[in-house]
């Protein structure tokens, strides 16, 4: 067929005009020469020890001597913080321990004190409490 426009295409309507496809999220892996080499496993059997991301083959001595320095220092920094935690934390519960017990000795001495306060004049049954201070009657 030919380029000419036939005479009764003019009064078609489209019903599906052609719409912009979404633009792809393109995700790429790692290759061995762009990739780190951050996690690797190892095979017994070969005695291998490949990435787990690109899949390339890495000298084992090699990976050990790039990484195990920085992460060995990572990970005792992050150790001496935890240690220091717990020492504060220590510390921190010693003290309310402390204030417990301390606590619990005044609630004592004060259950004591209320005790020998009521036999010397313990409070009749229906009688209005006693007040420690005496107020000024002010309905004068």
């Amino acid at each position: 067929m030919s380029d000419e426009k036939h005479p009764d295409t003019e009064k078609v309507v489209d019903l599906f005009p052609e719409v912009a496809a979404p633009p792809l999220k393109v995700t790429t892996f790692p290759t061995p020469q762009t990739c780190k080499h951050r996690q690797c496993s190892l095979d017994q059997e070969q005695r291998l020890c490949v990435c787990s991301a690109c899949g390339a083959r890495i000298e084992a001595f090699d990976w050990l001597v790039e990484h195990a320095g920085k992460d060995w220092t990572r990970y005792w920094t992050a150790h001496s913080v935890v240690r220091r935690e717990i020492s504060r934390l220590r510390v921190e519960h010693e003290d309310l321990k402390r204030e417990v017990r301390n606590l619990k000795s005044q609630a004592k001495r004060w259950r004591a004190t209320t005790a020998k306060l009521e036999a010397v004049d313990p409070p009749e049954l229906g009688s209005a409490p006693v007040a420690l201070k005496s107020t000024p009657d002010v309905s004068s």
